[in-house]
């Protein structure tokens, strides 16, 4: 089977995109796919926004690297719902394969609120597509209900996976990204002279978003605890409200660290054993720092939890949320045939970590 992923390319520029240009090359490792690249034209932003008001007839996007003849399977992954509008800017993207199938890496209700539309005549071009925020696969199949879309949780490259016992692990609680600033306080009293490993900056751009990859993931195999909170927890006007897991969870278990934090009551993963993860710790205006405290200090004396997490955290990510499982069920949803190649990487994956 010829496989093609039609990348995103430079859109993919600033350090939280990270996850997606992993995705990206996971999947077209696994496949031996081909890559065409979307590529902006000279002045694109001003000619998206010309173009959205059907003023300018150049689309902001052109596509390079086209392959000599049409793929059997092409695959995209939108880094958000809110660029899948984006695709209506490209010309003839359909006929570089016969088959589509997508993933949408975050989608939230807010990102095609008015936009249904758009959304209808983008992804109804796909024969499958997974939504990795369930609030947002809930909604757009309830919303457009002819489009056939599945949830599915989020995924890494498991190649990236590290077996580290605890006392091998230098940094005592990693806390990336955005913070709730009374588990912050509260982490920093816990650790005292010990490491606590927290942005001091606002994400912006990154020369090598594999590179930046590699050295969050490593530093992830590194850290006893890493704060994995519900999805964007502070972000309440554009998830619409949702609790849910987040991508954090996922790369905390890649790692072997526990995670800790406020997390969903339910958390629909293949494999997934609630004991692997540390207290919960609520978000809210009913914070309490000394029960925040109390609990982190508990977990940290727990080295039975620590040297479970740090072998069977890999090990289940390793067999079910590889970019090459997703991929999988993705061409099962779309009724296409799994190569052989991405049961080989799987395999591999197995007898490595299994």
């Amino acid at each position: 089977m010829r496989t093609l992923l039609l990348s995103w390319g430079r859109r993919l520029g600033r350090v939280h995109h990270a996850p997606v240009a992993e995705a990206e090359a996971s999947i077209a490792n696994a496949l031996d796919a081909h890559i065409s690249v979307l590529t902006p034209h000279r002045f694109s932003t001003f000619r998206a926004a010309r173009l959205r008001n059907r003023f300018d007839p150049i689309p902001p996007l052109r596509i390079t690297n086209v392959a000599s003849q049409p793929a059997d399977v092409g695959i995209m992954v939108f880094p958000t719902g809110s660029v899948v509008p984006d695709l209506l800017l490209v010309p003839k993207w359909r006929a570089l394969a016969h088959r589509w199938v997508a993933v949408v890496h975050e989608c939230w209700p807010d990102h095609f609120a008015g936009r249904l539309g758009e959304f209808e005549a983008a992804l109804g071009e796909f024969e499958a597509v997974a939504v990795m925020t369930h609030s947002g696969a809930l909604a757009l199949s309830r919303e457009l209900p002819g489009l056939k879309v599945k949830f599915a949780p989020f995924a890494v490259d498991a190649r990236r996976a590290t077996v580290r016992r605890p006392q091998a692990r230098g940094i005592t609680i990693f806390n990336p990204g955005r913070r709730d600033a009374t588990q912050h306080a509260a982490f920093r009293k816990v650790v005292g002279d010990n490491l606590y490993l927290f942005d001091t900056f606002a994400p912006g751009q990154t020369d090598d978003l594999a590179v930046h990859r590699a050295q969050y993931m490593n530093t992830i195999s590194h850290s006893r605890l890493m704060v994995t909170n519900y999805a964007k927890f502070n972000q309440a006007s554009e998830t619409g409200g949702a609790v849910e897991v987040g991508l954090r969870v996922t790369e905390a278990l890649t790692c072997g660290a526990i995670p800790i934090g406020h997390h969903p009551t339910t958390i629909e993963m293949d494999g997934l054993d609630r004991s692997w993860f540390g207290p919960f710790l609520k978000i809210g205006p009913d914070n309490s720092l000394e029960s925040i405290i109390d609990a982190v200090r508990d977990v940290l004396a727990d080295q039975e939890l620590g040297e479970r997490v740090a072998v069977e955290g890999p090990r289940f990510v390793a067999s079910h949320h590889d970019w090459s499982h997703r991929v999988a069920e993705l061409l099962q949803a779309a009724s296409i045939d799994v190569p052989q190649s991405l049961r080989d990487h799987q395999n591999e994956l197995l007898e490595r970590f299994g």
